[in-house]
C-alpha cells in the first residue's frame, strides 16, 4: 500500500513540475513530507482499526471485525451503582453496550476497578432475556466464548489483566442494539486519620514498558499497542490508546447509598460535584450532579463519624457451608480505646530515602504535586533524622552519595534540588527502588545506623507494567526498611502502589490535588514517626486451626487500622491480637466472638485477600512443576469462592444464533479519556496524526514552490555565463 501511494504522488508531481522539481533541494522536501505522510496515514490506518487480536486497551471498546474496515464509532456509557453498609461496599457496574451501525460487532472494553475488588457476579441482558454467567478456568471460558462467536450467538466474557484491570467482551451485537452487562463485586471501606472512604476508579494512565520484544515480535504488528516484551510478557493486553484532553469517551453515572452504621458528621466527594440527601444520621444518598460526568479521575467519597460514636464493631464474621469468615479491624491502640494501654510516645531518629519519580507520565500537575510532597517532607525532617533524595526517569540520580543529616544547610539544598526537577523520559522503577533499598553507611556509623528506623517514601504515580518483577525486588531487598508509597495524580496504579506498600510492611498514601499536599504529608509524617504496633499476632484460645491473611501481618500505624481477614472450620470463642510498641511494650486485646456483628461478602473478602497471598508466592516461584501446583491451587480456590481471577474468568453464553455465517463483524476503536491534569506523552498509537499529515503536506507545498521559482530563474542568463 506504501510503494502504490507513492507512486502515485509521484507520478502527480512530475507530470505537474516536469523540470525544476528534479532539483536536488526540491526533491529534498517533496520526500520529507511525502514520507511523512505516508507513513502517518499508514499508522493512522493502523491504529485506528484493530483486527480482533489486538483489540485490547486500557478504559476503552473495541469493535471486532473480520478484515480492515472503519465505520460509524459505537458506543458505550456505565452506571455505578453503590451500597456501602458498615465497612463494606457492593458496588454494581452497568456497561451498556450501543451499536448504531448496520452491521454485527463485537466489544472489547478494559477498564479500571478497585485493587481489593471481589468480582463474583457477570450478567448479560438482551431485551428482556438475562443471561447468568459461569466461573470457569481462564482458557476455558475463553474457548466457550470463542465458540459462541464464530456460532453468532451472543456472549460475554469477564476477565482480569491485573487486580485493578479488568477486561469485558461481548461478541455478536447487532445493528442498532444494546447489550447490558451487570458486573458485581464486593470491597472494604478504607479508614485513615478517622476518615472514611471509598474510590471507584474512572480511568487509567498509560503503562510504561520496560525490556525489548520478545523474539519475533514485529514492532508494528499490534497496530500501535506496544509489544510484549521478555519483562511484561503482557503488555499489549494492558497498554491502551488514549483520545485527547477534554474528549469525552464512555461517560458514567455514579449512585451511593451510605448506611454505615454510626451518625455521621460529613460526607464529601473529593473530586466531583455530588447532590447529598440525608435520609437520617445514619442514611445518606449521594449522586453525580450531572446525570452523567467525563471519565478521567477516580471518583472518592469520604465521611466521617461523630465524635461520640463508635465508628465500626471490632469483628465481623460470616458463615460460609459450616466455615466461618472473620475480618478483624485492628484500630491503634490509644487512650481512649477499651482494653488497650497507653503506649510509649517516644520517638525514633530515622534514616529517610525519598523516591520521586520524574518521567513523562507525571508530566503537568502530577509532577507539580509530587514535587510539592517532598518538599513538605523534607521539612518534617527532625534534626536527629538523615535523608537522601533519589529521583528516576530512565536513569536513576541520587542527590547525596549517602544519607545526609537534616540540618538546615542540607535540607535547604535538597529543596532547591526539588524545585528544580522536571518530568519526561521512561519510567525505569526498577533500579530506583535497588538504590533505594541499599542500607547507606560505613564502619563509622554501623552502631548509629542499627538504632535507627529506615523508611523510603515512594512517590509515584506506579504507571508501569512490570509489577511482578518489582514486587519480588521489593520482597527481596527489603531486609529492615519499611516502603511506604504515596500515589500522585487523578488515576494513579493503586495495584502497584497497596501491594508495594503491603510488601515493603508500609501504607500507602493518596495525593490528587495540589490542595491535599499539606494534610495527606503530615498525615503519613505522623506514621512515620514509629510504629504503634509491630511483631503483631493472632492467637486462638480454643486452639482451632486459623487461616488468616495478609502473611506476614504489616506492622500498625497511627491513625490506620490494620485489617486481618481469617477462616476457621469452627466457631472460635475468642481471638486475641498482641504486639510490641516501639520494639519495648507488650500490647494485646481479645475479641470476643458472642458479640460479633454478621456481614455477608466476608468470606469473598477472605478468599480474594488469599488468592492475592498466593498469588505474591507464585510471581516468586522459578519451578515450572512447583508453578503448575499454585495455579492449580488459585484456580480451585477462585472458582470454590465464583471469583475472576488471574486464573479464572466469568462466561455468559445465549443458547440461540443470531448472526448468520454470512454476516461478517465489523472493528473500530474508542479511545479513553486521558487523567485529568496530565501531560503526558501518550505511548504509541496515539500520536497526533493530523499534525503530522499538515507538517508533510506543508513540506510538499514548499517544494512545489521551490520548483517553480527554479523553473522560472533558472532560465535567466547571467551577464558573463551565457554561451
Amino acid at each position: 500500500m506504501f510503494t502504490s501511494r507513492a507512486v502515485t504522488i509521484v507520478g502527480w508531481l512530475q507530470s505537474f513540475f516536469p523540470f525544476g522539481w528534479y532539483h536536488k533541494s526540491c526533491k529534498l522536501f517533496v520526500f520529507s513530507g511525502l514520507f511523512v505522510v505516508l507513513i502517518t496515514s499508514q499508522h493512522s490506518y493502523a491504529t485506528d482499526c484493530h483486527t480482533p487480536d489486538d483489540a485490547i486497551g486500557g478504559g476503552q471498546l473495541f469493535l471486532q471485525a473480520e478484515g480492515n474496515s472503519c465505520f460509524s464509532s459505537p458506543q458505550l456509557d456505565m452506571d455505578v451503582s453503590i451500597h456501602i453498609t458498615g465497612t463494606i461496599a457492593r458496588v454494581k457496574l452497568e456497561q451498556h453496550f450501543r451499536n448504531p451501525g448496520l452491521d454485527w460487532v463485537e466489544g472489547v472494553y478494559v477498564f479500571p476497578l478497585p485493587e481489593d475488588a471481589a468480582v463474583d457476579h457477570l450478567r448479560m441482558r438482551i431485551g428482556d432475556r438475562v443471561i447468568e454467567a459461569e466461573i470457569r478456568e481462564k482458557r476455558q471460558a475463553k474457548a466457550i466464548y470463542r465458540a459462541a462467536k464464530q456460532a453468532g450467538k451472543k456472549a460475554s466474557l469477564l476477565s482480569q489483566q491485573r487486580p485493578n484491570m479488568f477486561t469485558t467482551s461481548v461478541a455478536n451485537i447487532g445493528p442498532k442494539e444494546i447489550v447490558t452487562i451487570f458486573i458485581e463485586y464486593q470491597q472494604k471501606v478504607r479508614l485513615d486519620q478517622g476518615q472514611f472512604s471509598l474510590r471507584f476508579p474512572m480511568t487509567l494512565t498509560p503503562r510504561y514498558i520496560p525490556g525489548t520484544a520478545q523474539p519475533g515480535a514485529d514492532p508494528d504488528a499490534d497496530n500501535g499497542q506496544p509489544y510484549n516484551t521478555g519483562i511484561v510478557t503482557d503488555a499489549a493486553e494492558i497498554s491502551p490508546p488514549f483520545g485527547t484532553r477534554g474528549s469525552d469517551h464512555h461517560p458514567a453515572s455514579i449512585s451511593v447509598v451510605l448506611k454505615p452504621g454510626f451518625p455521621v458528621a460529613d460526607v464529601n466527594s473529593l473530586y466531583h460535584p455530588v447532590d447529598k440527601t440525608r435520609i437520617d444520621d445514619q442514611h445518606y444518598r449521594v449522586n453525580l450532579a450531572r446525570s452523567q460526568h467525563l471519565s478521567n479521575a477516580d471518583f472518592v467519597l469520604e465521611w466521617t463519624a461523630l465524635s461520640q460514636s463508635e465508628p465500626f464493631a471490632s469483628l465481623f464474621v460470616e458463615q460460609v457451608d459450616n466455615r466461618y469468615y472473620a475480618m478483624v479491624m485492628l484500630m491503634p491502640p490509644h487512650g481512649n480505646t477499651p482494653g488497650t494501654q497507653a503506649i510509649n510516645k517516644k520517638t525514633i531518629p530515622k534514616d529517610m530515602v525519598f523516591v520521586i519519580d520524574t518521567s513523562g507520565s507525571m508530566a503537568g500537575e502530577s509532577i507539580r504535586q509530587a514535587k510539592q510532597a517532598l518538599i513538605r517532607a523534607i521539612e518534617q525532617l527532625d534534626s536527629e533524622d538523615r535523608f537522601n533524595i533519589i529521583e528516576f526517569n530512565s536513569t536513576t540520580h541520587a542527590l547525596f552519595r549517602r544519607v545526609q543529616p537534616a540540618n538546615n544547610e542540607v535540607k535547604s539544598h535538597a529543596s532547591s534540588f526539588v524545585r528544580g526537577l522536571e518530568a519526561n523520559n521512561g519510567t525505569e522503577i526498577y533500579p530506583a527502588i535497588e538504590r533505594a533499598l541499599i542500607v547507606d553507611g560505613g564502619a563509622d556509623d554501623g552502631p548509629e545506623s542499627m538504632s535507627r528506623t529506615r523508611q523510603v517514601i515512594f512517590i509515584t504515580d506506579g504507571a508501569v507494567g512490570n509489577e511482578e518483577q518489582l514486587f519480588n525486588l521489593i520482597k527481596n531487598r527489603l531486609g529492615n526498611s519499611r516502603l511506604f508509597t504515596v500515589g500522585i495524580g487523578s488515576a494513579p496504579n493503586s495495584h502497584f502502589m497497596a501491594k508495594a506498600a503491603e510488601f515493603g510492611r508500609g501504607t500507602f498514601t493518596y495525593i490528587a490535588l495540589s490542595s491535599e499536599v499539606e494534610s495527606r504529608m503530615d498525615a503519613l509524617f505522623q506514621k512515620l514517626q514509629s510504629p504503634v504496633l509491630t511483631d503483631i499476632k493472632i492467637l486462638n484460645s480454643d486452639q482451632y486451626a486459623l487461616e488468616f491473611y495478609p502473611r506476614p501481618i504489616s506492622d500498625l500505624y497511627k491513625g490506620e487500622p490494620l485489617v486481618i481477614s481469617l477462616k476457621s472450620d469452627r466457631q472460635p470463642t475468642e481471638l486475641t491480637i498482641s504486639g510490641r510498641s516501639n520494639g519495648e511494650q507488650h500490647w494485646s486485646e481479645t475479641l470476643i466472638f458472642d458479640r460479633q456483628v454478621s456481614r455477608a461478602g466476608v468470606s469473598a473478602l477472605w478468599a480474594r485477600r488469599k488468592i492475592d497471598s498466593l498469588v505474591n508466592r507464585y510471581i516468586g516461584i522459578k519451578d515450572p512443576v512447583s508453578k503448575d501446583e499454585m495455579r492449580l491451587d488459585i484456580t480451585r480456590l477462585a472458582i470454590d469462592h465464583h471469583l475472576v481471577s488471574r486464573f479464572t474468568s466469568l462466561v455468559a453464553v445465549d443458547k440461540t444464533p443470531e448472526r448468520s455465517a454470512q454476516q461478517s463483524l465489523k472493528t473500530h476503536a474508542l479511545k479513553n479519556n486521558p487523567p485529568k491534569g496530565s501531560k503526558m506523552r501518550m505511548p504509541r498509537g496515539a500520536t497526533p496524526a493530523q499534525l503530522q499529515i499538515i507538517t508533510g503536506l506543508f513540506c510538499l507545498f514548499l517544494a512545489a514552490a521551490m520548483a517553480g521559482f527554479y523553473k522560472r530563474y533558472s532560465r535567466i542568463r547571467v551577464p558573463g555565463n551565457h554561451a
